[in-house]
This record gives C-alpha cells, structure tokens and sequence, in this order.
C-alpha cells in the first residue's frame, strides 16, 4: 500500500503518504456468503483484500492475514488501526513497493452482497493424505487461497477429527506470492496442540510458500 505522488491507481484508492505513515481511503471488499455458511469465508477476504491491494499498488501482496473473529457483514480494508476493536476482523501485512504496512479488515454495516455457491468437495477430490501431509497435483476451478485453505482443513479434520467445535482458518504468513499457475501443492502439519490449534506448511512446487494457522472454533 504505498503511494506514488497521491495519484488515483488503477481506478481505486487514494493513497496519501505522510512521513512513514500511509493514508487510504477505506475500501469496500463486496463480500458475499459462500455456499450455506452465515459468515464470511476468510479466503474470500484474502482474495479480496489482495485485489484491492494490488489495484493501488502493482507490487503489492498479502503476507500475513490474522484474523480475530468472524464476519457476517459486508468488510471494509482500511490502513489506519481502527479505534473500536469491536468491528475488526482481521489484521494483516502487504508487502509492497515501499515495504511492509499494515492493514486491518473492519466490518461495515452493509450486508453481504448475497450467496454463490461452493463446490469444496471438488478441491478435496483432487487431494491425497499420506501420514501428516495432504496434497494435489492437479489445480481445481478455485483459487489458490481457497485451495490451500480447503485441503488444511481436510487435513485437519483426518488428523484431529474429536474436537469440542470446527476446525477453522486463523492465520496465514507467506513468503512469496501465491502463484496463479502451479502444479503441486502440498499441506503439512507441523504442530498440534491439545486439538486447540495447529501450524502447517505451505508447500508449491517444492518451495516453501507459508505457513498457515487453523484453530477450532464455533461459527
């Protein structure tokens, strides 16, 4: 998220640099429900949160996307901290042109802009486990987002199946930019605790990507 002389780019956001600080304008992520869930699936706000990254800066990307709660409104991506922590959702980094910033996904008042479906068991389909790793060596119709976070919790639940609510995504760090084009991808557990929480690895093509973070909780 950097500016380059307060220029409007690509048609999005106004960035406005003061200092070592970076202002934008908030910016609206249009989410909608995915298949029959009441919340907002976190990769469609990775997705999202990305693309509106990229329209104000090209160099831009997602490196670290933590969430604290889950979202049943329409969210907003905004790059200054928001005062009522009640409305966030997400806190993350954009590796950019200019370094690395901040951002945080707030909840609006708006409601989400409908339901799409979602057709995960085809991910999965795709997918093999052998002992703590899940993989696919063929891509899906789906994002690479929405891949790595499906065959995470698949995994999961093959790995911990008696746990008190869902397994679900908390927290990614990346390396690198998540391909569009690849032709393995590979999740590996590294860490469990006490069924609470775990640590994976993000595997593309033989290089490590990231790590991604599930937790259970209630939706």
């Amino acid at each position: 998220m950097i500016a380059q002389s307060g220029k409007m780019l690509g048609g999005a956001a106004t960035l406005r640099p003061t200092g070592r600080d970076v202002h934008m304008d908030p910016q609206k992520l249009n989410l909608r429900f995915k298949g029959q869930r009441s919340y907002i699936q976190g990769p469609d706000i990775f997705n999202a949160a990305t693309r509106k990254l990229h329209e104000a800066d090209a160099e831009a990307w997602v490196s670290m996307l933590a969430f604290r709660r889950f979202a049943r409104l329409d969210c907003d991506l905004v790059v200054a901290k928001p005062q009522a922590e009640a409305h966030m959702v997400a806190q993350g980094f954009a590796n950019t042109s200019g370094g690395k910033r901040p951002f945080w996904i707030v909840e609006s008042d708006r409601e989400p802009g409908g339901r799409y479906p979602y057709d995960e068991d085809s991910i999965n389909a795709l997918a093999s486990i052998e002992e703590a790793t899940i993989c696919m060596e063929q891509r899906s119709s789906f994002s690479p987002m929405e891949e790595i976070v499906a065959l995470t919790k698949t995994l999961s639940y093959a790995l911990s199946p008696d746990i008190d609510g869902k397994w679900v995504f908390g927290q990614i760090n990346l390396q690198r930019v998540l391909p569009d084009t690849f032709g393995r991808l590979e999740i590996s557990r590294t860490r469990e605790m006490a069924h609470r929480f775990s640590i994976n690895r993000i595997v593309i093509d033989d290089l490590h990507a990231g790590d991604i973070r599930f937790i259970v909780g209630d939706p």
